[in-house]
């Protein structure tokens, strides 16, 4: 989470009067060869940052409008109206987003699976699966000329960048999210307190990303997913679920003991 001290907070009210102070000069000309951007209030734009980084990348892309003529209408070859400014910060943001998909392509490629610790004969580059072809159809979705676009494709194209903005959020309380269910089937199943309990541990100890690679890499971990699933469509009743609770006490046994081997590599 940010730390909104005195310094940052000063920063972000200058820079959002500032941005505002503008649009509230040009709506008084009236001109038909302007696009402005809608006006911010402070408070909507403190939410939805996962980190500094982010939202000082936002305050830049604000402090952008402040160049002349930022304002001044382009018209696409789609016929959508937008300006020097939206479109200068879509290409910027663009380029930073598919750097990104680039570099989570290039990792995920050379993820070997592995079942309880041990690698398998295909990585998931021979794989082709699901992910890694959704990670390049992303890519691969944002290499257009944003002056040939219509107004539904810039406003897709913006969807796609704002979506991916928030991944690293997203990944965040996927975890969390995790490592809950974790517990939940596992004190359910009656399987040992102290093992469960050092089974997260380990886990949450983990930072986002490489919790985010294990759970592509390692088996196991998906299958407490499937597990919790199933115990979720028979609404918890213990009676339906003696089969189960006993699958799932063989899962986290062979997990716990495992945990040396999965988690070696990240470290």
């Amino acid at each position: 989470m940010i730390r909104y001290d005195k310094k940052l907070n000063a920063e972000i009210r200058r820079t959002v009067n500032n941005f505002n102070a503008k649009i509230r000069r040009l709506e008084k000309l009236d001109n038909p060869n302007i696009v402005l951007p809608p006006k911010v209030k402070v408070s909507d734009f403190k939410k939805g940052y996962d980190s500094r980084r982010d939202l000082r990348r936002q305050l830049n892309y604000l402090k952008m409008f402040s160049k002349r003529g930022a304002e001044e209408k382009i018209v696409t070859t789609g016929g959508y109206e937008t300006s020097k400014y939206q479109v200068a910060v879509t290409k910027k943001e663009s380029t930073r987003v598919k750097r990104n998909l680039t570099r989570q392509i290039n990792l995920y490629m050379k993820i070997t699976p592995s079942v309880f610790g041990v690698k398998q004969e295909v990585n998931k580059a021979q794989l082709e699966d699901t992910k890694l072809t959704n990670l390049k159809s992303k890519r691969e979705a944002l290499n257009k000329n944003l002056l040939d676009l219509n107004k539904e494709q810039y406003n897709r194209y913006l969807n796609l960048l704002n979506n991916q903005r928030q991944s690293s959020y997203k990944d965040r309380i996927f975890k969390e999210n995790y490592l809950e269910m974790l517990l939940s089937t596992g004190y359910m199943s009656g399987y040992d307190v102290e093992k469960i309990n050092e089974i997260a541990s380990q886990l949450m100890n983990l930072n986002v990303n490489d919790f985010t690679r294990l759970f592509d890499t390692e088996s196991a971990i998906k299958n407490i997913l499937e597990n919790y699933d199933l115990l979720k469509i028979n609404n918890f009743d213990p009676s339906y679920l003696s089969d189960v609770f006993r699958d799932i006490n063989e899962l986290y046994d062979n997990l716990y003991n495992s945990l040396p081997e999965i988690l070696k590599d990240y470290k």
